[in-house]
């Protein structure tokens, strides 16, 4: 059949085929869609000649709707111009019901053809305007999504589902009972260009309805809205794109934001209820590696996956857990034969470590270390060393959480010494006796140093080659400032401009070595800026100390301990930093200092510097990443997990020739 058919013009044939396909259910998609046409002619014909001229009943309207949206479903997907003739008519017999009832418009479908505005969407929006009522969530996306100024993009259309349930969260945060309008001046003009030839056309009939559609600032926002939620479902979207059945999986809820990722979904649960019965009231419990594997994985494998370890981490502090190790911290990925620690994670957990976190980590370790070398660490030095941590590198209560589960978990497993001291022994001189500058400078941070940090000190010492008797001494030049080490680069002995005023004499004392008598000792304070100062010279030797005990970790997973009985949140001695933080050891502290997406200062410093280029060699890479004492490998790892969280891209791609995704550099430099 040509287009525009006509039963008049059909032969015979043509019409017994027609009236078969009539008689049949009219469901039929292998049928020429002129015989379709035929039928929306005459439908078309009942409703605007019969019963808009009030020669038909309305109460017809219904069913008539009914049979084209059956219709649309069988054969618009094949056929655009039936779809869209169609379409406009069910919109047609919307707006005479909702006029005829004096009942609210349904939202319009969202349809990838936005360049035709459904009149329906105006004259809803225009009628809750003049009677003030509030506009939901759902025709705020419609409206939203047909806005010429919009351009939605992939995210919008490959999960729908999840960018309206999104769309909503946020619109009824920004809105709450909904976006009030106010009506304007313009009206609302109704079109219909009929399928059939043979009918008029009902073109630019003004209704006395306002046209808010077309108004700016309302848009604006919406518009804004839009980008939000498409830009934070990005990552899901592309995850989808590379798992196109991977909806609902564990996996997949990793990547979605936070409003979405606590469900609901059956794996979701089912990790949730499996983590709080397995930590029960304990802060913390040893979970066998193969358990964790099979959580995750339907089949054995040999080590779970990084991307895996990064998405089952973020699914676990959405739920309000944390495990130890975190790859996301610089831990090792979960394998078989090796054990984690799950623990009750803080509010706000940072998804990486902060410089000030680094730091304590690295102390951590090394206290664990001695502790195998020396024969333990016993319980009072490791919860001195912990409280001394919390308050001398200002950590929030998160990072002592993790810090604490952390020592249970180095506990708990084997620090090959060996390895450790061949490693340590390949360091010069130097950079072992930074490495001990900087534990001294940790531990007087706070300007109290006890015995039992005497103790630990003289073992990280011993375990560095460096002479424990000295330990002393270099704590009292720390404290009183001196001496001082050669400068390496020119001294300001004091600022260009106003000469120093000076400082007042004291009062004089009431007797001899002795303050006035109203005088009040001074209370110590910490000096923020030396806190700073001794962190961001913790960067190159944490760069060291990561390196040390990265390979240890990569090389082989740490072995359990077959004495550790598997709760260890109530364990003492070497097995336990404490048996559960007290609030008083997870107090608020001042903010740690910024990184780069998260990253610790050795790769924000490494990032920076890949930056600078859109393209680098295998060689040359290596060469910038021995230059930062990294190594390539595990620096591109750390530099995609990052990259993957923000942009769902990986920052730095390829084998041979590396090149930089300036997409992804964008959102981490942002």
């Amino acid at each position: 059949l040509g287009y525009w058919p006509s039963y008049g013009h059909l032969s015979a044939g043509e019409r017994a085929a027609y009236l078969a396909w009539l008689t049949g259910g009219r469901r039929n998609p292998s049928v020429p869609i002129g015989y379709v046409f035929l039928f929306l002619y005459g439908l078309e014909r009942r409703v605007l000649l019969d019963i808009l001229d009030g020669n038909g009943p309305k109460s017809e309207l219904p069913a008539i709707r009914g049979e084209m949206a059956d219709l649309l479903d069988v054969y618009g997907p094949a056929s655009t111009a039936f779809r869209e003739d169609g379409q406009r008519f069910v919109e047609l017999i919307d707006i005479v019901l909702a006029q005829s009832a004096d009942r609210p418009l349904p939202p319009p479908p969202i349809r990838p053809d936005r360049y035709e505005v459904p009149t329906t969407l105006k004259i809803e929006l225009g009628q809750r305007a003049a009677r003030g009522i509030p506009i939901p969530a759902d025709l705020a996306l419609a409206w939203a999504w047909y806005l010429p100024e919009n351009s939605p993009r992939t995210a919008a259309t490959r999960c729908a589902a999840e960018f309206a349930r999104l769309w909503a969260i946020r619109f009824d945060a920004d809105y709450p009972g909904g976006m009030t309008l106010r009506p304007g001046k313009a009206r609302v003009e109704l079109t219909y260009f009929a399928a059939n030839a043979g009918l008029r056309t009902l073109a630019g009939c003004e209704l006395d309805i306002p046209d808010v559609f077309i108004q700016k600032v309302p848009g604006r926002k919406l518009v804004a809205l839009f980008e939000g939620v498409t830009n934070d479902l990005d990552a899901y979207s592309r995850w989808l794109g590379r798992n196109p059945d991977g909806a609902g999986s564990l996996a997949s809820f990793a990547t979605l934001p936070p409003e979405l990722a606590t469900g609901p979904s059956p794996a979701l649960d089912q990790l949730a209820a499996w983590a709080s019965g397995r930590l029960g009231k304990n802060f913390a419990v040893k979970i066998p590696g193969t358990e964790i594997l099979g959580l995750w994985h339907t089949e054995p494998t040999d080590r779970m996956a990084k991307t895996d370890a990064v998405a089952l981490a973020q699914l676990l502090g959405n739920l309000g857990f944390g495990m130890e190790p975190d790859v996301r911290f610089g831990g090792a990925a979960i394998a078989p034969g090796t054990e984690a620690v799950l623990f009750a994670s803080q509010p706000d957990a940072p998804h990486a470590a902060t410089p000030a976190y680094s730091a304590a980590a690295t102390l951590v370790h090394l206290a664990a270390a001695v502790g195998i070398a020396d024969g333990g660490v016993s319980t009072p030095e490791i919860s001195h060393l912990g409280e001394h941590l919390k308050s001398s590198l200002g950590l929030s209560p998160a990072e002592m959480a993790r810090l604490y589960a952390h020592f249970l978990w180095l506990s708990a497993t084997d620090i090959n010494l060996s390895g450790l001291r061949k490693r340590l022994g390949t360091m010069s001189q130097e950079q072992r006796t930074r490495i001990g500058e900087v534990m001294i400078s940790v531990a007087a941070a706070d300007g109290v140093i006890s015995p039992a940090e005497v103790t630990m000190l003289g073992k990280i010492f011993r375990l560095l080659g460096l002479d424990p008797s000295r330990v002393t001494s270099h704590l009292h030049a720390t404290l009183t400032g001196g001496p001082p080490r050669a400068a390496t680069r020119p001294v300001t002995v004091r600022p260009g401009g106003a000469p120093d005023p000076g400082a007042g004499i004291p009062p004089r004392p009431t007797r001899e070595g002795s303050p006035p008598s109203d005088a009040a000792p001074r209370p110590f304070t910490l000096d923020r800026a030396a806190i700073d100062k001794k962190l961001a010279e913790t960067a190159e030797v944490g760069v060291l100390l990561a390196n040390l005990f990265a390979e240890e970790d990569v090389a082989r997973p740490p072995q359990p301990r077959p004495h550790n009985p598997s709760s260890l949140g109530s364990q003492t001695g070497q097995d336990t930093l404490s048996s559960r933080p007290s609030q008083s050891q997870l107090d608020s502290r001042p903010a740690p200092l910024p990184s780069i997406a998260g990253l610790d200062p050795a790769h924000s410093l490494f990032l920076r510097a890949v930056s600078k280029r859109s393209a680098w060699t295998r060689a040359e890479f290596e060469d910038l990443a021995a230059e930062h004492h990294l190594m390539p490998d595990g620096a591109i790892d750390h530099l995609n997990e990052a990259a993957y969280d923000l942009a769902g891209e990986p920052v730095v791609d390829g084998d041979d020739d590396l090149t930089v995704n300036p997409y992804a550099l964008e959102a981490l430099l942002a």
